[in-house]
């Protein structure tokens, strides 16, 4: 991965070292487990990441790994001292949680709900210390895990912004998120058109999936890149493989 990464312009960020925080506990990249990507796609979206796209879309088949790419490459550019960027947001739709709206607990306790995955993913990825690592470094101010809901006048700079299952979003949220990109951050849109919640919602509450790659289509070149998944790119497990190739062709 080291041989495709691309220095970010360093403009603007002379005061790199107090914006890192001298104040949190220091992680570096070799914190992070050794990535070995294991489909070319997994290797377009590493290449599209580090050459300082600010917007990337990620979507196809489920199982192909986008959501831990995104989330292994935005953690080694945070933990990288010689880069303008300190904080990584997560971002999911806040239409699922209506569904559980009368389920025990506050919006922290029903959010957990939706952070397990993430958890998993970042314990794999940081194996040099002992305890859960996704709260210590949520507690340490490298990573937030947000709803759509909450994201109004808010402007994010120097951070990743990771828009989790993307398909499940409207096309407002996905416009009200992507437009909280503030300085030296970047977009990251993870997600699979098949796997729409939104298919038994209202007209309303369409996904914005269709809309957003008509809007990107016409966007500088420079500004944007995507990434598409196939079947041929799925990792999970050679049941997951099998079964989505019958699944897609029965549907097709």
């Amino acid at each position: 991965m080291s041989s495709k990464k691309q220095k970010f312009d360093q403009g603007n960020v002379t005061d790199l070292n107090v914006a890192k925080s001298l104040s949190r506990k220091k992680f570096h990249p070799h914190d992070l487990i050794s990535l070995k990507t294991k489909s070319d796609r997994q290797d377009d979206f590493l290449q599209a990441y580090y050459s300082q796209c600010p917007l990337i879309m990620q979507y196809g088949c489920a199982g192909t790994g986008k959501t831990f790419m995104a989330l292994y490459a935005a953690l080694s550019e945070v933990f990288d001292p010689t880069t303008s960027v300190d904080k990584v947001i997560i971002v999911r739709s806040a239409v699922q949680t209506r569904d559980m709206g009368f389920m025990p607990g506050d919006d922290t306790e029903k959010n957990s709900h939706y952070e397990a995955g993430y958890r998993a993913m970042v314990n794999e990825m940081i194996s040099t210390y002992n305890g859960d690592q996704y709260d210590n470094l949520k507690s340490l101010g490298y990573l937030e895990f947000k709803s759509t809901s909450f994201l109004r006048s808010t402007t994010y700079d120097r951070a990743v912004i990771i828009i989790d299952e993307m398909q499940s979003c409207t096309y407002h949220e996905l416009s009200t998120v992507i437009t909280r990109c503030g300085l030296h951050s970047k977009v990251v849109l993870c997600g699979d058109h098949r796997q729409d919640d939104l298919a038994s919602k209202s007209k309303r509450e369409m996904s914005g999936f269709g809309k957003l790659m008509e809007v990107i289509s016409q966007m500088p070149t420079q500004m944007s890149a995507t990434v598409e998944y196939k079947l041929d790119d799925i990792v999970r497990s050679g049941l997951v493989k099998a079964f989505l190739t019958a699944e897609y062709g029965v549907d097709e």
